[in-house]
């Protein structure tokens, strides 16, 4: 086993955390304010050295199912995965999928720089698992998730007042798209932010979405 190899992929996955965690983490206290009580950490981390696996919980307020993310990065330097060398690493993704059994938005990922042969990609998309090469390509996914969501969510609400959480929800999406280093189209909260720079006040007073 080349460590150096081995480390580079652990740097990956520290990378991937680091970029999805921080906004949540640094923005939770504006979710305690409203609630006006200490809450748990927003986030649940769990990663097994041996087999490079990340399995990520994120909660975010205003919705009834956390975020998750399971990522495996594989040490593979010499060739593209092949379908012989996948099914270790499909049973390890499946098992560790498991563990938990409440409702979540789920996406699980397997990272091999070297690449895939086709019928190892068709293996790993039978099991919803997204074959990609580098942390990039799965930092696209994920902001690519949280656009769409935050878009979504903004069409939906046009026209209409909205407070707390949800405007709370709406400005945490918008600092981890900011974090995965991607802008938004129509950003709502751009302009109130500018007046007031506390997104607590806003939450309590209201905001309408135009």
């Amino acid at each position: 086993m080349n460590y150096s190899i081995k480390y580079s992929k652990r740097a990956e996955v520290l990378r991937l955390f680091i970029r999805l965690v921080r906004p949540v983490k640094r923005n939770w206290h504006l979710v305690e304010g409203y609630r006006g009580m200490r809450l748990s950490s927003p986030v649940r981390v769990w990663y097994d050295k041996r087999s490079t696996i990340l399995d990520l919980l994120i909660d975010l307020p205003a919705t009834k199912k956390p975020v998750r993310y399971l990522i495996y990065v594989s040490a593979q330097e010499s060739r593209p995965l092949s379908p012989a060398q996948v099914v270790s690493k499909i049973n390890r993704v499946l098992k560790r999928y498991r563990a938990y059994s409440i409702p979540m938005d789920t996406a699980k990922y397997m990272i091999c720089p070297r690449g895939y042969t086709s019928y190892t990609i068709k293996m790993l998309k039978a099991h919803g698992i997204i074959p990609s090469k580098n942390d990039k390509q799965v930092l696209e996914n994920i902001a690519k998730y949280f656009r769409n969501r935050y878009n979504r969510l903004i069409d939906a609400l046009k026209g209409k007042r909205v407070y707390g959480e949800l405007v709370l929800f709406l400005y945490i999406l918008r600092e981890i798209i900011k974090s995965l280093g991607y802008t938004l189209v129509h950003d709502p909260l751009e302009e109130p932010l500018k007046y007031c720079p506390s997104p607590l006040y806003i939450a309590e007073q209201g905001i309408i979405i135009n």
